[in-house]
């Protein structure tokens, strides 16, 4: 688990590199995802100003690491988990152009793992459970959060064979040139069937429930 945990974090790692080169227009469009945000959920109060606010620098590849590996400790969901939730989190980037920041990546991370156990993790933990695992956010702003997630990405949480290989893989060579050992073996036919259907599954899912809430 470290060194999945340590390769995911040296992917978002250079996505809050990146994300920080965004302009100040592009920042401020996800305020519900932004730690500066209080709460999460809130409406950014009128008339912020940027110089207001504290400045961060980004996090260590150990940082991001670590705090990877304390969720999962606490939670102990499956290690696939953690590779669902860079494929959801770079989903994010790519379908709704969020940026990952500084400000901004625990929340994101946090929502994504979020999904990824539920679609994948048989013991189906819930969000309750995750405000005990992360107390840095309440149970109502991991619901807000994972709601803007599910919204932004289409409701998208569907992982086929080959995406779900094609991360494993760069991972497992991420790691290889870190010199360090990927113990987690690739998913055989049958597993990774299972969660594509999962995926699907739980897509239709969000999709009814969010055309559902539209109608009232």
């Amino acid at each position: 688990t470290d060194e999945i945990a340590f390769c995911v974090a040296v992917v978002i790692h250079d996505h809050i590199v990146q994300g920080e080169q965004a302009s100040s227009a592009e920042r401020e469009l996800f305020p519900y995802f932004s730690e500066e945000n209080n709460p999460l959920y809130a409406e950014p109060a009128h008339g912020a100003r940027d110089d207001k606010k504290k400045k961060h620098g980004v996090p260590s590849e150990d940082s991001i690491s670590e705090t990877i590996r304390s969720i999962y400790e606490c939670a102990r969901f499956p290690q696939e988990c953690l590779i669902i939730a860079l494929v959801y989190m770079e989903r994010l980037v790519a379908v709704s152009k969020v940026p990952i920041l500084v400000t901004t990546w625990r929340p994101i991370l946090l929502a994504a793992l979020v999904l990824a156990q539920k679609v994948w993790d048989d013991r189906g933990l819930q969000n309750v459970d995750f405000s005990v695992f992360c107390p840095m956010f309440t149970l109502k702003e991991i619901n807000h959060l994972e709601k803007k997630f599910l919204d932004l990405i289409d409701f998208d949480v569907s992982v086929n064979m080959s995406l779900y290989a094609s991360y494993y893989f760069q991972l497992r060579t991420l790691c290889q040139r870190q010199n360090r050992e990927f113990d987690l073996r690739p998913m055989d036919p049958a597993t990774a069937a299972n969660l594509e259907a999962h995926g699907l599954a739980y897509t239709s899912r969000f999709q009814k429930e969010a055309a559902a809430t539209k109608t009232w």
